[in-house]
């Protein structure tokens, strides 16, 4: 027994010394990733058995269990948010997050994504409209990500946006490329917040739901497309996010999130 131990706690001690040293080499951000990636697995059982019950396979459901359920469900869905933004800033943060792009229709792309906030925004009594320009050149971008954008802009928009008011998007020419924007008759934001809503985790009113990540990831993805994001907002009248994207260049090209030294190696390479 001695000498199987002998043997064994060297080849013991060298797997964990491996393993150390492969956690040494990635970053922090890299490491909470993949805790944060981990939560999916527990995630899809707790929303797998919540959906069952939903459909009342195990037995029939009193109001006040479905009532529970409901916030069982709703639960399950910020952590599923909160899993994917994280996961999509480390991703831009480490500069592994791949743009796939192409011409883009901005109107398409703008009548997609209100269509897909039209019950929302019916359902909290919020008016949402289309305002363009009638002839817009395509932009140079990736349509997922393009749609990320808005998404997160324009939930932010209707969800401090009170009954009656409205959210409007808008887009319009702008030299080398297109300015869109997101506009809402909301609550308004203080202007010492101003300057903070691009940082991770940041929430103008607590307790209003949400992850605190959607506009910095909005912000580094508008970069990503060597576009700027800006915000103006008044108290009591509404908030304004204006981004601009590029037109589609002469030569069409797909883009990789990289740093400048990557940049510079392609340089040395051409």
């Amino acid at each position: 027994m001695i000498d199987w131990l002998s043997r064994l706690l060297p080849r013991r001690q060298a797997a964990i010394s491996v393993a150390e040293s492969r956690a040494a080499d990635r970053s922090p951000e890299t490491l909470f990733a993949s805790i944060v990636h981990e939560l999916r697995t527990p995630l899809c059982i707790i929303t797998g058995f919540a959906e069952l019950m939903a459909d009342e396979v195990a037995g029939p459901l009193t109001s006040q269990q479905g009532h529970y359920l409901v916030q069982i469900r709703e639960g399950a869905e910020q952590i599923e948010t909160l899993v994917k933004d994280v996961l999509d800033l480390v991703k831009l943060n480490e500069g592994r997050m791949e743009l796939d792009r192409h011409p883009v229709s901005p109107q398409e792309a703008m009548r997609a994504v209100a269509a897909s906030f039209a019950a929302l925004a019916e359902k909290r009594n919020v008016r949402l409209t289309i305002k363009a320009s009638s002839a817009l050149p395509a932009v140079h971008a990736d349509p997922n990500r393009l749609r990320q954008i808005f998404n997160n802009l324009i939930s932010n928009a209707l969800k401090f946006t009170p009954d009656g008011g409205s959210v409007m998007l808008t887009a319009h020419p702008q030299a080398g490329g297109i300015a869109f924007g997101v506009r809402d008759t909301g609550i308004g934001i203080p202007s010492e917040s101003l300057p903070l809503l691009f940082e991770g985790f940041y929430q103008v009113r607590p307790n209003q739901g949400g992850t605190g990540l959607g506009l910095m990831i909005a912000k580094q993805l508008v970069e990503a497309h060597e576009g700027e994001i800006q915000v103006a907002s008044e108290l009591g009248k509404g908030t304004t996010f204006t981004f601009t994207l590029p037109a589609v260049p002469c030569v069409e090209r797909r883009s990789r999130l990289t740093a400048p030294l990557a940049a510079t190696r392609l340089a040395e390479l051409a």
